[in-house]
């Protein structure tokens, strides 16, 4: 779990606002990151992390995109 955001309004879908940025540690896709929303992560294994940040998505988005060949 690196940062969190909220989305707002919370959606019908969605009871709470918060959505937590994570990256796989095990599993078919390891270290990949994205989105999760934070019911599915139970509240004993939710951390305090900080507000989500460009700089924060930029040191731990994987996959890094490619550079396009010109």
């Amino acid at each position: 779990m690196r940062c969190w955001e909220d989305d707002s309004p919370p959606s019908s879908t969605y009871k709470s606002p918060r959505w937590f940025y994570v990256n796989e540690v095990n599993g078919i896709h390891r270290d990949w990151s994205g989105y999760v929303y934070s019911a599915m992560i139970p509240v004993s294994q939710q951390i305090i992390v900080p507000h989500c940040t460009s700089q924060i998505i930029n040191a731990f988005f994987y996959p890094k995109a490619e550079a396009s060949p010109l």
